[in-house]
């Protein structure tokens, strides 16, 4: 079966995908022209798209609303639903394939976001940047010089603000621990675009009337509600996760670096 070599077709990607980082990361901004000149910032785009579920310039939909459709959904259907069952009967192997195979399906997407972001990341700035200290704000302005308005034109028009904005709503400690990968890897790349003055404001402004800042408001939010995670330890018995803890001190970084 194909599921057999799943694990080994996902490390070969993975291999392909740290190979293009590596490459834009060693390129010279003349260089990331011509890449984006042979279309792999476009490329990048897409994947990111594809594997946040997301198409470009899509809106991301309220909660309340999706919960409208679901009801409009289940009143609609409940009839068929009960003459035609909905596929989970008791003891189904079938079902509990589909459940596993979604499952994996949903983490390889996941990781492979993960890898096109840091290529996203390395393309704007740089592979892994470190924003431990603030010799990335003295950087000369030719080491932006290849975001022309074409290339921030692509960035602009990607889903990459969407995905930003749908990711930092999330106010669930538990569920960021789950996908600190994912996180990380987002944060890295708004901290990354807020050093381009072009795209700073794509940062500030909200995508729509109903959505809010990234820069301004969910940033500095999402860092405030993982900061009361070491907090509520304080008096109680237990210890934190200091995997977490570790994570929280980088979220902190990047939220100064994303700050305009």
């Amino acid at each position: 079966m194909i599921s057999d070599f799943v694990p080994q077709i996902l490390m070969g990607i993975k291999r392909v995908l740290n190979e293009i980082t590596g490459l834009i990361n060693d390129s010279t901004p003349e260089e990331k022209l011509h890449l984006h000149d042979r279309r792999v910032l476009v490329l990048l785009c897409d994947l990111i798209a594809e594997c946040g579920s997301f198409q470009k310039q899509t809106v991301v939909q309220q909660p309340q609303e999706n919960d409208r459709r679901r009801r409009r959904r289940n009143s609609g259907g409940q009839s068929a639903i009960g003459q035609k069952g909905v596929g989970y009967g008791h003891g189904s192997t079938r079902s509990r394939w589909d459940i596993e195979r979604a499952v994996e399906e949903r983490l390889a997407r996941e990781e492979h976001l993960i890898w096109v972001l840091n290529a996203l990341t390395a393309f704007i700035f740089c592979a892994n940047p470190d924003f431990h200290d603030t010799d990335f704000i003295q950087l000369s302005d030719s080491a932006f010089s290849h975001m022309t308005p074409p290339v921030v034109k692509v960035v602009t028009e990607s889903a990459i603000v969407a995905l930003l904005e749908y990711h930092l709503n999330n106010d669930s400690v538990f569920d960021v621990s789950e996908h600190m990968e994912l996180y990380q890897a987002l944060l890295e790349t708004a901290a990354a675009m807020s050093c381009v003055p072009e795209l700073v404001p794509y940062l500030v402004k909200p995508p729509r009337p109903d959505s809010k800042s990234v820069a301004k408001e969910l940033v500095p939010r999402f860092r405030d509600i993982m900061d009361s995670y070491p907090n509520s330890f304080k008096g109680h018995m237990g210890s934190p996760d200091f995997r977490l803890v570790d994570f929280i001190r980088r979220i902190d970084r990047y939220s100064e670096s994303v700050k305009v």
